[in-house]
């Protein structure tokens, strides 16, 4: 009985050694894995936090964003403009032989295919659509302000077709159906021609300039300029 009794183990007081260090070795130490992975510079993320839609959506979305609009100053954007209305302009005095009237043939209208890249152009090419009618037109102010209208709507809907992700493909759409349907709405009045056989003939002069709208978006990505670093490349 009294070997018994010496064998069986006392309670640990607070002083002694085991109550000290049993309860130590019994404890296991905290994990703070996640807590030290976030709070500790340079980390690398976990694979968790990679494939997070936060962290999968975010890249895309700024790819998304027009160059222009983020990677142009104010004055550069102004000076584009202005080298874009010039252009118009131009290619307008070599194309306005078959431009004009019920038979049209325009090419120049590829240059709205420019607000796809670069979105602040849509009132520019406008202005430049509105200086080449008045230019070479000489059909009156209805198809002077016509004429701004459409190279608005078109350049906007052009702009809105990369602000929403489409691919530039599909630019030669507008390019092709707006000043195609609206023009003839005022030139129906102005040359006393229906406006069904004229809306035929005008859309089918817009399609060279929807087919090299199409390839001048095409081109200008495959060139690695600073200002279209930040579009997103897709396929053709």
């Amino acid at each position: 009985m009294d070997n018994q009794t010496q064998k069986t183990p006392a309670p640990a007081g607070l002083g002694s050694p085991e109550a000290s260090t049993a309860p130590v070795a019994a404890k296991p130490a905290p994990s703070s894995q996640t807590d030290d992975t976030a709070a500790t510079p340079g980390m690398v993320p976990t694979s968790t936090d990679i494939g997070t839609p936060e962290a999968s959506t975010a890249p895309a979305a700024a790819s998304n964003r027009g160059p222009g609009a983020t990677n142009l100053s104010p004055t550069h954007k102004l000076t584009l403009s202005a080298v874009v209305i010039a252009l118009y302009v131009a290619l307008m005095f070599l194309n306005q032989g078959f431009a004009f009237g019920a038979v049209q043939l325009r090419f120049t209208t590829a240059l709205y295919a420019l607000a796809y890249l670069f979105p602040f152009l849509v009132f520019p090419l406008g202005l430049a659509n509105m200086l080449s009618n008045i230019l070479y037109g000489g059909m009156g102010p209805l198809d002077w302000f016509g004429g701004f209208t459409a190279g608005v709507l078109t350049s906007l809907v052009v702009a809105q077709l990369a602000k929403h992700g489409r691919h530039h493909r599909f630019v030669a759409l507008p390019i092709i159906l707006i000043p195609g349907l609206l023009a003839p709405i005022w030139l129906a009045y102005l040359l006393g021609i229906p406006y069904p056989p004229l809306a035929l003939s005008v859309c089918a002069g817009q399609v060279p300039g929807g087919i090299l709208g199409w390839a001048l978006v095409t081109a200008l990505r495959r060139v690695p300029l600073p200002m279209l670093q930040g579009q997103e490349r897709r396929g053709i």
